[in-house]
Protein backbone atom coordinates (compact mmCIF):
# COMPACT_ATOMS: atom_id res chain seq x y z
CA UNK A 1 0.00 0.00 0.00
CA UNK A 2 1.61 3.51 -0.73
CA UNK A 3 0.38 5.16 2.52
CA UNK A 4 1.60 2.90 4.62
CA UNK A 5 5.21 4.59 5.13
CA UNK A 6 3.13 8.31 5.47
CA UNK A 7 -0.47 8.22 5.61
CA UNK A 8 -0.65 11.90 5.49
CA UNK A 9 0.82 12.14 1.79
CA UNK A 10 -0.98 13.66 -0.63
CA UNK A 11 -0.89 10.46 -3.54
CA UNK A 12 -1.22 11.57 -7.48
CA UNK A 13 -0.97 8.73 -9.85
CA UNK A 14 -1.42 10.32 -13.75
CA UNK A 15 -0.57 8.92 -16.88
CA UNK A 16 -1.91 6.27 -19.80
CA UNK A 17 -2.68 2.90 -18.51
CA UNK A 18 -3.50 1.47 -21.33
CA UNK A 19 -5.04 -1.52 -19.80
CA UNK A 20 -5.12 -3.89 -22.93
CA UNK A 21 -0.85 -4.00 -23.08
CA UNK A 22 -0.19 -3.08 -19.06
CA UNK A 23 -2.94 -5.31 -17.82
CA UNK A 24 -3.73 -2.76 -15.33
CA UNK A 25 -6.87 -2.29 -13.87
CA UNK A 26 -8.93 0.84 -12.42
CA UNK A 27 -10.27 -0.65 -9.55
CA UNK A 28 -7.77 -3.03 -8.50
CA UNK A 29 -5.55 0.23 -8.08
CA UNK A 30 -8.28 2.14 -6.59
CA UNK A 31 -9.04 -0.24 -3.62
CA UNK A 32 -4.90 -1.47 -2.93
CA UNK A 33 -3.68 2.00 -2.28
CA UNK A 34 -7.70 3.85 -0.96
CA UNK A 35 -7.18 6.02 -3.90
CA UNK A 36 -10.46 7.33 -6.04
CA UNK A 37 -10.31 7.60 -10.16
CA UNK A 38 -11.04 11.39 -10.94
CA UNK A 39 -11.55 10.61 -14.46
CA UNK A 40 -14.67 9.67 -15.82
CA UNK A 41 -14.92 10.78 -19.33
CA UNK A 42 -13.16 9.16 -22.48
CA UNK A 43 -9.67 9.89 -22.66
CA UNK A 44 -9.22 8.70 -26.29
CA UNK A 45 -12.30 7.98 -28.41
CA UNK A 46 -12.17 3.97 -27.88
CA UNK A 47 -12.79 4.58 -24.00
CA UNK A 48 -10.74 6.19 -21.07
CA UNK A 49 -6.91 4.57 -20.72
CA UNK A 50 -5.81 8.11 -18.94
CA UNK A 51 -6.31 8.11 -15.01
CA UNK A 52 -6.02 10.02 -13.06
CA UNK A 53 -6.15 8.43 -9.52
CA UNK A 54 -5.46 10.50 -6.18
CA UNK A 55 -6.05 9.94 -2.25
CA UNK A 56 -7.58 13.75 -2.06
CA UNK A 57 -10.37 13.74 -4.47
CA UNK A 58 -12.05 16.43 -2.96
CA UNK A 59 -8.36 18.53 -3.84
CA UNK A 60 -9.01 17.94 -7.85
CA UNK A 61 -11.11 18.80 -10.39
CA UNK A 62 -10.84 16.85 -13.70
CA UNK A 63 -11.31 17.91 -17.27
CA UNK A 64 -10.99 17.04 -20.30
CA UNK A 65 -9.64 19.28 -23.43
CA UNK A 66 -9.14 19.07 -27.35
CA UNK A 67 -5.99 16.51 -28.42
CA UNK A 68 -2.84 18.07 -28.84
CA UNK A 69 -0.73 17.86 -32.27
CA UNK A 70 -1.63 14.20 -33.60
CA UNK A 71 -1.78 12.37 -30.69
CA UNK A 72 -5.22 10.50 -30.31
CA UNK A 73 -5.38 11.07 -26.80
CA UNK A 74 -7.74 14.41 -25.18
CA UNK A 75 -5.84 15.81 -22.74
CA UNK A 76 -6.71 15.86 -19.04
CA UNK A 77 -6.43 18.96 -17.19
CA UNK A 78 -6.17 18.61 -13.30
CA UNK A 79 -6.87 21.39 -11.18
CA UNK A 80 -6.39 22.19 -7.54
CA UNK A 81 -9.81 22.86 -5.64
CA UNK A 82 -8.20 24.94 -2.73
CA UNK A 83 -11.02 27.14 -0.67
CA UNK A 84 -9.32 30.02 1.43
CA UNK A 85 -11.90 28.98 4.11
CA UNK A 86 -8.92 29.09 6.96
CA UNK A 87 -7.63 32.51 6.27
CA UNK A 88 -4.85 32.95 8.81
CA UNK A 89 -5.64 35.74 11.45
CA UNK A 90 -3.71 39.02 10.82
CA UNK A 91 -3.26 41.03 13.87
CA UNK A 92 -3.38 45.14 13.11
CA UNK A 93 -1.18 47.13 16.17
CA UNK A 94 -1.30 50.77 15.81
CA UNK A 95 0.44 53.34 18.56
CA UNK A 96 -1.80 55.11 20.64
CA UNK A 97 -1.03 58.80 19.36
CA UNK A 98 -3.45 60.36 21.46
CA UNK A 99 -2.54 63.30 23.42
CA UNK A 100 -3.25 61.23 27.21
CA UNK A 101 -1.44 58.70 26.25
CA UNK A 102 1.31 60.88 25.36
CA UNK A 103 0.87 62.81 28.66
CA UNK A 104 0.92 59.24 30.46
CA UNK A 105 4.57 58.01 28.98
CA UNK A 106 5.84 61.38 29.96
CA UNK A 107 4.45 61.42 32.95
CA UNK A 108 6.05 57.65 33.25
CA UNK A 109 9.57 58.06 32.04
CA UNK A 110 10.07 61.66 34.59
CA UNK A 111 8.89 58.68 37.39
CA UNK A 112 12.46 56.99 36.66
CA UNK A 113 15.38 58.16 38.28
CA UNK A 114 17.97 59.47 35.71
CA UNK A 115 15.80 58.53 32.95
CA UNK A 116 14.75 62.17 31.82
CA UNK A 117 18.71 62.90 31.66
CA UNK A 118 19.67 59.58 30.09
CA UNK A 119 17.21 59.98 27.30
CA UNK A 120 18.39 63.84 26.40
CA UNK A 121 21.82 62.44 26.35
CA UNK A 122 20.89 59.95 23.75
CA UNK A 123 18.98 62.41 21.52
CA UNK A 124 22.20 64.53 21.51
CA UNK A 125 24.40 61.79 21.10
CA UNK A 126 22.27 59.91 18.45
CA UNK A 127 21.59 63.58 16.63
CA UNK A 128 25.37 64.48 16.59
CA UNK A 129 25.28 67.42 18.77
Amino acid sequence: MLLSDEPNALVIITGDFNHHTTGFKSKDISQANHLKQLVTFKTRDSGTLDWFFTNRPKLFSVSQLPKVASSDHYTILGRTMLSSRHKPAIKIESRDMRDTAWRALGRWMTEKTGTRFLMLSLVKTSSGC
